[in-house]
């Protein structure tokens, strides 16, 4: 039997949630022709084309017809088809986006269209139509108790938003740091130095400080909950049951995403044929420095040696042949220590970014039927 409540309602709610089409209680409103509208750089009013865009297609605003906040915005085709964003700014809808205008709580309306996902049938590229939107059926409590759901859920939606410009801001705190800590561009020394490391770097090419190969293994020889990390193309780790190296190793995809997916490992493990795997580093080598270095420099030297806007594989050569700038060994292990750190304190406030969505995700689970 179909649950007409929530699992949890808020101290004071008791009535029966009500079972009602989008086409009673809203205006369904087709986005317009971009040509219709005059884009520019700047206007009053954001020219919206995708329900998950929350700024104007390719920047765009105008002064021209527009629809008044708030209001919900739901993608009609193509990619997200069927996702919704409440609005609270005034904007002008085209292209392949529907319009939600009703007098119901505009946050509450995205949030339980969001929880029961819109299903479009197409044998072609999905497609959301005006007609097939007013027939979507949803459970609508009082206006009152859809803005207490709607104050708890966009407090939580505040947390994850403030929680995600923190993992951003590391992220972006580590890349400067990279770029400060490393000699780059002919330079013999970077421009950030710790105390008690003066010496010039030596520039040395890849092969001349470690090994490379490649695996022997195919996709389909991953195993779920396989015992070993089977390392394919792509930043997915699989798992495996057999192991060819025992090892410090840098990992790399050789085609498909090239210069995007970088790993390091210390242990056994396992990799596809197409992944390059760099390995048995010299004495006066730190992997890890190693890779910091290579997956920070890697795709720039890819473009660089391509005719092509885009590489669609990597060359043995590209690895071995790339200079390497290398200071000491010891100034090498307190570089490789400090972005090590700095990774430590993204994966930890990412992981809060986790659990805070988790936390939301259930929430939403319990405050609608």
């Amino acid at each position: 039997m179909k649950r007409t409540e929530p699992a949890l309602r808020f101290e004071g709610f008791s009535e029966t949630w009500q079972e009602k089409t989008l086409g009673e209680i809203a205006e369904i409103i087709a986005g317009g022709d971009v040509e219709k509208h005059k884009l520019v750089d700047t206007g009053n009013y954001p020219v919206l084309g995708n329900a998950l865009t929350n700024d104007g297609i390719m920047g765009y605003y105008n002064d021209a017809y527009r629809i008044e906040a708030p209001a919900v915005t739901v993608t009609a085709r193509g990619n997200g088809v069927g996702q919704a964003k409440a609005r609270f700014v005034d904007f002008t809808p085209v292209g392949r986006l529907l319009v939600i205008k009703s007098s119901h709580n505009a946050y509450f309306l995205e949030q339980a269209i969001n929880s029961y996902p819109i299903v479009v049938e197409s044998s072609g590229i999905p497609q959301l139509t005006v007609p097939k939107l007013q027939k979507y059926k949803l459970l609508i409590p009082s206006l009152t108790e859809q803005e207490k759901i709607a104050e708890v859920l966009s407090a939580a939606d505040e947390l994850i938003s403030l929680q995600s410009q923190k993992v951003a801001a590391l992220k972006r705190h580590k890349q400067a740091l990279m770029q400060q800590l490393f000699s780059t561009n002919g330079e013999s020394v970077p421009r950030l130095r710790f105390d008690g490391f003066s010496e010039p770097w030596q520039l040395v090419l890849l092969k001349e400080c470690a090994k490379v190969t490649t695996g022997n293994k195919d996709a389909q020889n991953k195993v779920e909950g396989g015992q070993y990390p089977f390392f394919v193309r792509s930043q997915t780790v699989e798992k495996i049951d057999s192991y060819t190296l025992d090892c410090e190793a840098i990992l790399t995809s050789g085609d498909g995403a090239v210069g995007k997916h970088f790993h390091y490992i210390k242990g056994k493990f396992d990799f596809h044929q197409r992944v390059y795997c760099i390995y048995d580093f010299n004495t006066n080598i730190s992997a890890k420095f190693m890779f910091y270095y290579f997956s920070e420099h890697f795709y720039e030297r890819v473009m660089r040696l391509s005719a092509k806007n885009t590489v669609d594989s990597v060359r043995m050569n590209m690895i071995t042949e790339m200079p390497i700038p290398l200071p000491s060994l010891a100034e090498q292990e307190k570089i490789a220590g400090v972005l090590s750190a700095a990774d430590e304190l993204i994966s930890l406030h990412q992981q809060k970014l986790t659990t805070l969505k988790r936390h939301k995700q259930a929430l939403m689970q319990r405050l609608f039927p």
